[in-house]
């Protein structure tokens, strides 16, 4: 684990124009297994009797046989079977099984990760020998090929030639065009209400955002014309390209700029939330010396060390495939993996609200990936995080969006992944942000459900922060979720997409109507004021 000192999110400025795919992918196929709890059932009747516990060693030696491991041994003396979990500790594991217990959590799960285990292999059909060889023991529960994870490809309109985009941070704007960003900000000016900014120091508000890279540092500006800039207190883990995807979506949900150097031309742009108490970016690639992303390690990470109860947490990638060997599933979000979803669970359980991206693929998750009950709406099984899909930054909204360049099929639109299970939708197109590439401007038009992901992590880092100031606690991730994906107007309901039972993407919040008609702080006729003249939003 790596700490920086406190860095700096780059300005939205105004430069060239390119097309740019980038994307992140592990080489180096990885087995995970789960060895049976028989230790652990044996042990957990008493948490406080565990501080001592074998179970706390964390040794694959206790629960595989020497007779299995000798064979192991014989059939692949090059390959090491290591802990999955590298960067938390055993006891860390059962700090956060106690404070989820007390929250009437499922305890065990968590301390069930202490029988998780991953052998790094050197090609795919390695890693199958592996799994073959690996079920023949009776003390694996459970023993496969880790997906491949990617983050969502980001984008630079080429068709602008200079000017300026109509789009440029619209999805602040009041709905049905935006999120209306602006009236949470303003009521605390017109009103006197804090907390749509995010609430700053006084909310306490802490956010993460997993992926694989950042820029912190600007290298396009100097510091005197950032004007007022969200600090970020580091990285923790190796911070490894892609940057361009983890800046931009930072920069969605942080980032600011309130003094732009020619404000005559250049009208500033702004993240949702500017003002969140403490940032941290978790990478997947958890040591200086990792090869490969650990999306596991790294989530478990974020919930142990970084996050409280009413925090939020974006996780930015989603599995290409998963797993690598049948059956297969294909652009889809990273709870279809079992120990994820087990984590994400634990996030929440702890009072954690977790944002994911559904995943960019034509994939209708209710056909595809019918008989797996963790993406089933109504199935019993709900990790209570909360799936954002995108649609088209235009009205009426539409989950296929014609507007931006093709990447992503051969059919002239761009797609995502839909379903029962998706609970928000955002904007998957035309979104001003920042931006880091190889001589690149500091800023893109960043799509698809990265974008729209971070997009909702914003909205529910703004109703959290008002929640924490004006109502005296923060929202439970379930609440949380509810209000934002709540499609009833009366009720603080937000936008719904052009042909809701056909798009199956949700709802798009819609801010004003949740602070009027949900939390009521404002009554619904209420104005805020004009943006003031160093603001100005297109």
């Amino acid at each position: 684990m790596m700490e920086m000192s406190p860095v700096q999110i780059p300005r939205i400025g105004l430069g060239k124009h390119k097309t740019i795919r980038e994307g992140g992918a592990d080489d180096q196929p990885r087995v995970i297994l789960k060895f049976r709890n028989t230790l652990l059932d044996r042990e957990i009747t008493d948490l406080h009797s565990m501080h001592n516990s074998t179970l706390l060693k964390y040794d694959y030696s206790l629960y595989l046989p020497e007779k299995d491991r000798m064979v192991f041994a014989n059939e692949f003396s090059a390959l090491k079977i290591e802990r999955l979990f590298v960067t938390v500790t055993p006891k860390a594991i059962f700090s956060l099984s106690k404070a989820i217990k007390s929250r009437k959590g499922d305890f065990k799960a968590i301390l069930g990760l202490l029988t998780y285990f991953t052998i790094v292999c050197t090609t795919e059909a390695q890693a199958s020998a592996v799994v073959k060889l690996m079920k023949q023991f009776s003390t694996v529960e459970f023993v496969e090929i880790d997906g491949t994870l990617v983050t969502a490809a980001a984008q630079i309109d080429p068709s602008l030639n200079g000017a300026w985009c109509r789009a440029e941070t619209a999805f602040l704007r009041e709905a049905p065009g935006g999120i209306n960003a602006k009236y949470a900000w303003m009521i605390e000016k017109s009103h006197g209400i804090k907390g749509g900014d995010g609430g700053g120091t006084q909310a306490g508000l802490k956010f993460v955002d997993i992926e694989h890279g950042w820029l912190l540092t600007d290298g396009h500006t100097t510091a005197q014309n950032h004007g007022d800039i969200q600090q970020v207190i580091g990285i923790d883990g190796q911070n490894r390209a892609p940057l361009g995807h983890g800046t931009a979506c930072l920069g969605i949900v942080v980032a600011s700029d309130k003094e732009p150097p020619n404000p005559a031309d250049r009208p500033s742009s702004l993240g949702i939330t500017p003002n969140i108490g403490s940032i941290s970016c978790v990478s997947t690639y958890r040591t200086m010396s990792a090869t490969q992303p650990n999306l596991h390690d790294a989530l478990l990470y974020a919930i142990t060390h970084r996050l409280n109860t009413g925090d939020v947490l974006l996780v930015e990638v989603y599995y290409q495939e998963f797993p690598r060997i049948s059956p297969r599933y294909y652009g889809v979000p990273v709870e279809i993996d079992p120990i994820i979803f087990t984590l994400i669970k634990g996030g929440t359980d702890k009072g954690i609200t977790v944002i994911e991206p559904a995943g960019n693929s034509d994939r209708d998750n209710d056909l595809d990936l019918l008989g797996v009950p963790r993406l089933t709406r109504g199935s019993g099984v709900d990790s209570r995080a909360i799936l954002v899909s995108a649609a088209s930054s235009s009205v009426p909204r539409s989950g296929k969006y014609p507007n931006a360049p093709l990447r992503f099929n051969q059919t002239g639109y761009k797609i995502h992944s839909f379903g029962s299970r998706v609970d928000c939708f955002a904007w998957g197109e035309d979104i001003y942000t920042t931006w880091h590439a190889p001589g690149d401007p500091p800023y893109c038009y960043f799509a698809d459900t990265s974008g729209a992901a971070a997009i909702i992590a914003g909205a529910a880092l703004s109703v959290q922060g008002l929640a924490k100031i004006n109502l005296g606690r923060p929202f439970e991730p379930l609440e949380l979720r509810d209000i934002l994906s709540n499609a009833d107007p009366n009720t603080g309901g937000g936008t719904l997409s052009h042909d809701p039972p056909s798009d199956k993407i949700g709802v798009m919040p819609d801010l004003k109507n949740i602070i009027c008609n949900r939390l009521r702080l404002v009554t619904q006729d209420s104005s805020a004021p004009a943006p003031p003249a160093n603001l100005r939003i297109r």
